[in-house]
């Protein structure tokens, strides 16, 4: 490879290469380019260290060996050689560069980010190169791995600003989508200030920087406009947001705190500073530790025999390929061990069972034959919460004839105390009817809210319990935003509709009044915590439209179920989102599976009635059955209608290709185009335990719990 004196030198200067230090160096820097082009980057460092040798360390040159000894993972040198070329250049963009990139391989978050900002703040003029996609994207990254997902989002968006690239706008959707609450949805929401208002023009200032990716910059402005304009909320929460994307936990946390805690400020805006300083605070809530607890044994036989006839044992069902303590061989076999025995389908009472018959699963029994450096042995894995010693007695009753020794017990990780008190794993058979699953899930949620939540230290109530924080006037807001976390768990689905309710008129807990915009407000500056209690009814059919696709972006299913039925009772909205697309959404999110089918039957009779194709609307429904395991006769008879009828329809085939691949029900063959795929159906690689299964083997653990309507299936899934 050659390079032309007319190019621009390596040293990033600007400059052609006639007319700067690389001048006397042409030679040397077309060798080792050629030398890194053909992969040979161990000869093109030899070769540079000569020419720095012989000619002196040349910019153009270290700038090259800085990048080269980073592409070879010598970090250390790599540092070395670029504070050599930083001492000479101390503003110049390419040592902060290099200085970004070292900080990322190194893992150091506040290091690449601080090299950033001095990158940003570096680069005069108003373009910015596209070049700086890719370290804006590897700190964005980075971002994710700790996680903070609103500085994610704002570097992975600014990477995207510079340089449109699929993968990183992937990488965003995921950020939105992954994230557990709907507080860590939050972007960068400093609002347009009003016209007119007297610090109109420094925010304005502010909101530039931050368009330029000058974050830190940015925060400097908003500290000094708040010092001369106090008490302002954008400014206030303009500081707090930047100090997140900063990554500089402490300093946000007291931002949001200041928030929380003024008083001049709305509610909605003091409970949603606390929501975001709750979110940062996750790490800092009550754990408990995950203990592993070793039993010894001399028959194994007997041990396996003993697991495998046990009525208080459920086997994993899943293939345990490798050791979970990485100490050797995999075990023999795994199972969940229950606090009582598995309730027979045919025994009598079902519809009448009270919640202290329902068998709970206390933890996972891992079994172990003998191996060459240690006996055989029963290993059991359980938090350890208020049923540990209960659940050590149970292990001990039922293997009592073949456990040989005292046990050991290891803690092997942690839980958050938060995350285990609100889920439960139990066990029904499926002739439990649906109205009695239906009855002892609300049962069992009011136990976990009641008993447990209410009960329960958290850092989002600063230690105390939310029966003990409520009529404490100073610990008002955060009672009000944990609640609104409660509701807002799983999307707002993990509690049944009216426990909360219940929870809040027992505790006698003041409610946030719901949201109305203003005209000057746009949804663009509110956050995601605030929306599901936004009076949908009274948005304009642009604002609904727009609040319901950023839902979707973000899987925020709470604010779905609230402008999902609002969108359908507006026609003049249809053609913006399809009412195919309302009404399949909506059946989607209906509780109740045979109204869900009732609107997708709807559907298909609009589209016949107006001479439509009926192809898509089947395979929607297919998708709909196989997601509510309503597996029977009637899935087989719609099976048959697709396949014989609507295949050849435009688009089917793929879209049903998608939705059994989703489902992993796609014979791999078919994917690969092999030869045995011509002229096949993808229904015909449907296993024929999809469409009827004998037992429920193959369903998550917690979602074994009762019957389903459709005439010939045993699967059911509690909604």
């Amino acid at each position: 490879m050659e390079i032309n004196i007319y190019q621009q030198c390596p040293c990033h200067t600007e400059k052609k290469i006639k007319f700067c230090c690389g001048k006397s160096v042409v030679t040397d820097l077309s060798n080792v380019l050629a030398k890194h082009s053909a992969g040979q980057t161990s000869s093109a460092l030899g070769l540079l260290e000569r020419a720095i040798e012989k000619s002196g360390p040349q910019d153009c040159l270290v700038t090259i060996q800085t990048k080269l000894l980073l592409e070879s993972g010598d970090v250390e040198k790599a540092r070395e050689t670029n504070e050599k070329f930083v001492a000479r250049n101390p503003d110049h963009m390419t040592g902060h560069l290099h200085r970004t990139l070292i900080a990322t391989t190194e893992d150091d978050p506040v290091g690449a980010i601080n090299s950033l900002q001095d990158l940003m703040d570096s680069i005069a003029g108003n373009s910015l190169p596209v070049s700086l996609a890719a370290p804006v994207r590897l700190v964005g990254v980075q971002m994710l791995r700790q996680p903070n997902f609103m500085a994610a989002r704002a570097y992975l968006k600014f990477s995207v600003m510079l340089n449109p690239d699929p993968e990183t706008s992937r990488l965003i959707e995921h950020a939105y989508q992954e994230t557990r609450t709907v507080v860590q949805k939050t972007d960068i929401l400093i609002e347009t200030p009003p016209p007119g208002v007297p610090w109109e023009k420094k925010v304005t200032n502010v909101l530039r920087a931050i368009k330029r990716g000058q974050f830190r910059k940015g925060l400097r402005m908003l500290q000094k406009a708040n010092v001369s304009f106090p008490g302002v909320h954008a400014i206030e929460r303009g500081i707090a947001t930047l100090n997140i994307v900063l990554h500089r936990k402490e300093a946000a946390c007291e931002a949001l705190s200041a928030i929380a805690g003024n008083e001049s400020f709305s509610d909605w805006q003091r409970v949603e500073a606390q929501c975001l300083k709750n979110g940062l605070r996750e790490d800092e809530e009550p754990l408990l530790a995950v203990k592993r607890c070793t039993h010894e044994v001399d028959d194994f036989e007997k041990l396996s025999e003993a697991a495998a006839s046990c009525k208080q044992l459920e086997s994993m069902h899943i293939a345990i390929d490798h050791d979970p303590f990485h100490e050797g061989p995999p075990p023999h076999a795994g199972y969940l061990i229950l606090d009582k025995e598995i309730i027979s389908e045919d025994a009598d009472g079902l519809a009448d069972l009270k919640i202290e018959d329902v068998p709970i699963v206390r933890g996972e029994v891992l079994l172990y034959d003998k191996q060459p450096d240690r006996p055989a042995r029963l290993e059991f894995v359980k938090p350890q919460d208020t049923t540990w010693e209960e659940s050590l007695g149970i292990v001990r009753k039922l293997f009592a004839n073949v456990i040989n020794s005292d046990p050991v017990i290891k803690e092997i990780d942690s839980v958050t105390q938060l995350d285990h008190e609100t889920n439960f794993d139990w066990r029904l058979p499926v002739t439990v009817p649906r109205e009695t699953v239906k009855r002892l899930v609300k049962e069992q949620f009011r136990k976990v809210l009641f008993e447990n939540l209410v009960n329960l230290k958290t850092s989002m109530l600063d230690g105390h319990t939310l029966a003990d924080a409520v009529g404490k006037p100073e610990l008002g807001t955060a009672v009000k935003a944990f609640v609104l976390f409660l509701r807002q768990m799983n999307g707002g689905e993990r509690f049944p509709a009216g426990l909360i309710d219940e929870m809040i008129d027992a505790l006698s807990i003041s409610q946030l009044a719901p949201v109305q915009l203003e005209e000057s407000t746009t949804l663009a500056g509110v956050s995601p915590v605030i929306h599901n209690s936004i009076d949908v009814k009274k948005l304009s059919n642009d604002d609904l439209v727009a609040l319901h696709n950023y839902s979707f972006r973000i899987r925020n299913p709470a604010v779905i179920a609230k402008t999902n039925p609002e969108l359908i009772d507006r026609p003049e909205t249809h053609q913006v989102i399809s009412k195919r697309a309302l009404m399949t959404t909506q059946a989607q999110i209906e509780p109740d599976s045979e109204k869900g089918l009732e609107l997708l039957s709807r559907l298909r009779a609009d589209a016949k009635r107006d001479g439509e194709p009926l192809g898509h609307l089947l395979v929607d429904e297919f998708e709909y059955r196989l997601s509510r395991s309503l597996t029977g006769k009637k899935m087989k008879d719609l099976v048959r209608a697709i396949e014989a009828r609507h295949i050849e329809e435009p688009g089917v085939e793929s879209r049903l290709t998608m939705v059994l691949e989703h489902f992993g029900l796609l014979d791999p063959a078919m994917l690969a185009g092999g030869p045995d795929s011509i002229n096949q159906s993808p229904l015909d690689s449907i296993p024929a335990s999809a469409w009827q299964m004998a037992s429920t083997e193959t369903l998550p653990a917690s979602q074994t719990a009762g019957a389903a309507d459709d005439e010939e299936s045993n699967l059911w899934l509690p909604e």
